[in-house]
């Protein structure tokens, strides 16, 4: 059995997808102007027909609106979630450009974005039917201009040797910070001089993350000021950046200038780009200002997995005269005992430790304690660890292992060997 349809009840109309509102103003159309009996007249049946179909007209026309602003809104949600994933171009940029400084809709933003792309391609302007306006605008944004004479020469001219840049570009082997991998720790690790940190200046958590790191190998991406070290970015609370931002900051020629000064006369070994979005596409803007070193990574994928990225890659540093162990640590299964390898050594808990906290043991091959070991400075290292909270229990079996890796092996009570 069938629920009754009942016309003149507006939760009728509401179960079938409409509105309160609209439900409620075509159940009163048909409360207004209801069918006469069969036995009326058919001029009057028709009548009446007429009547509660011109009732029914401005809703309809509401409902017709709204399909319509619902379907835009996806589309541009659509687009979104395309530049967040990276799988944009440069035509769905325009579109959200549009939308946000002119305030176009779906239909008008995509006749901008054409306008512009060919502006920008060298093509000529083409007649379009709907929306010529923004199709004009987007055309003079992107550099057109019909009152020269020599303006589609210029205009292929200047893409061509746009194209021949990033043909270059691609020839010396400089990779775009979009196509970066994500953070490893199988990379070698290097000193703090030595490294650069290039982070959004949202999400704010991922900023907070920066407490312990030395200021000078830092810049903050901010969507107001553009390129900033971390020493001048000050206490301001700042909003997500927004495409007409990016944009602008993607073209200006200063923020080149201002990130190739912060690095003048540094020498990386290791480049992480933290940012996603409108910051990612402002740093592949002014990729040619960063070194080319020999680890060059991107945190990637969600918020969460990025701030593991991050701070693996700031696991990676080491103050000037110290040392870390390189290479990748094996986590073993949790069924089989919380413990981490790295070369030769093995850390693992003490399960015969009671009372607050945890005892790691740091073992070689053959499970001997490893004792014996030293820095780089001569301090020697005790294979038995204390860890006042659990919560800190897999950090400090990192260091741990990290600081043995590193280390080397005494052969005398005063003597180290080299």
């Amino acid at each position: 059995m069938t629920e009754p349809f009942i016309v003149t009840e507006a939760s009728t109309w509401i179960a079938r997808g409409r509105t309160p509102e609209h439900a409620e103003a075509l159940a009163q159309a048909w409360r207004d102007f209801p069918d006469l009996q069969p036995s009326a007249p058919l001029a009057d049946r028709m009548e009446r027909m007429r009547q509660r179909v011109a009732a029914m007209r401005p809703v309809n026309d509401a409902i017709s609106e709204q399909t319509a602003r619902d379907r835009e809104a996806a589309n541009f949600a659509f687009t979104t979630r395309r530049i967040d994933a990276g799988a944009h171009d440069a035509r769905d940029i325009a579109i959200l450009h549009a939308r946000d400084t002119y305030g176009y809709r779906w239909l008008a933003a995509v006749r901008y974005s054409e306008g512009r792309l060919a502006a920008e391609a060298g093509w000529t302007r083409r007649n379009v039917l709907d929306e010529p306006e923004a199709y004009a605008r987007g055309f003079a944004d992107g550099g057109g201009d019909e009152a020269d004479i020599f303006d589609a020469a210029r205009r292929s001219f200047a893409a061509a040797r746009d194209a021949a840049a990033l043909k270059e570009d691609a020839a010396a082997g400089r990779p775009l910070p979009s196509t970066w991998p994500k953070p490893s720790d199988q990379h070698r690790p290097a000193s703090w001089p030595r490294r650069l940190l290039i982070i959004a200046e949202q999400p704010a958590s991922s900023l907070a993350l920066l407490a312990q790191v030395p200021i000078g190998a830092v810049v903050v991406l901010t969507s107001s000021r553009g390129f900033v070290p971390l020493a001048d970015l000050g206490n301001d609370v700042a909003e997500a950046m927004t495409p007409a931002q990016a944009d602008a900051l993607a073209v200006d020629p200063t923020q080149h200038a201002s990130l190739l000064a912060t690095l003048a006369g540094r020498e990386v070994d290791d480049v992480l780009v933290a940012a996603d979005g409108e910051y990612l596409r402002v740093i592949d803007a002014h990729a040619r200002a960063l070194p080319l070193c020999r680890t060059m990574e991107r945190t990637r994928n969600t918020p969460l997995q990025q701030r593991q990225h991050l701070r693996l890659w700031l696991a990676r540093g080491f103050a000037p005269g110290e040392n870390l162990g390189a290479g990748h640590i094996r986590w073993s299964k949790r069924a089989q005992g919380f413990a981490a390898s790295l070369g030769e050594f093995k850390a693992r808990v003490d399960p015969s430790h009671t009372g607050r906290g945890a005892r790691i043991l740091i073992t070689t091959e053959g499970g001997l304690p490893a004792t014996g070991f030293a820095t780089s400075a001569g301090a020697i290292l005790d294979p038995e660890v204390q860890v006042t909270s659990k919560a800190r229990l897999k950090a400090e079996m990192e260091r741990a292992l990290r600081a043995f890796g590193a280390a080397t092996r005494l052969i005398g009570a005063n003597q180290v060997l080299v």
